[in-house]
C-alpha cells in the first residue's frame, strides 16, 4: 500500500518560511555577507555569481543587499584586498555594515523590497 504523504504534511505559514523578512536591511545585509564569506570558503559551489572571488593574491568582492552593490567608498561597488587582510577587512565592513553606516543606501531598496513584495503578493491574490 502506497503512503499517503498528503495526510502527513501540512503547509507552512509563510513567516516561518521567510526568516530574513524579519531582519532589518543592515542584519540582513550582515546575514548574507555571512553567507557569501561562507560559500567563498567552500570554493563557491553551487553558486552561480558569487560575490567573492579570489583573483591572483587579491580577492575581488562586493557587498550585496535587494540584488544591489552597496556603495562602499564613493560610487564604486567592486573592490580588490589582499587576500591575507581580506577576512579582517570584510569583518571591518560588516561592523559599519551593523552600525549604521550604510543605512542611507539601504532604505531605499528596502522600499524598493517592499514594493516588489506588495505587488508579488496582489499578483498572486489574483491568481
Amino acid at each position: 500500500m502506497a503512503m499517503e504523504w498528503q495526510k502527513q504534511i501540512q503547509a507552512a505559514p509563510a513567516s516561518s518560511s521567510n526568516v530574513s523578512a524579519k531582519l532589518s536591511p543592515k542584519d540582513r545585509t550582515a546575514k548574507n555577507m555571512d553567507d557569501a564569506l561562507a560559500a567563498f570558503k567552500a570554493g563557491n559551489k553551487d553558486i552561480k555569481r558569487p560575490v567573492i572571488t579570489q583573483v591572483g593574491d587579491n580577492v575581488r568582492f562586493s557587498v550585496r543587499f535587494a540584488n544591489t552593490a552597496l556603495k562602499l567608498v564613493g560610487e564604486d561597488t567592486v573592490f580588490l584586498a589582499p587576500k591575507a587582510k581580506f577576512e579582517e577587512i570584510y569583518a571591518a565592513i560588516k561592523e559599519s555594515v551593523l552600525k549604521g553606516d550604510f543605512d542611507k543606501q539601504l532604505e531605499p531598496l528596502e522600499k524598493r523590497v517592499a514594493e516588489r513584495g506588495k505587488a508579488l503578493s496582489a499578483s498572486k491574490q489574483k491568481k
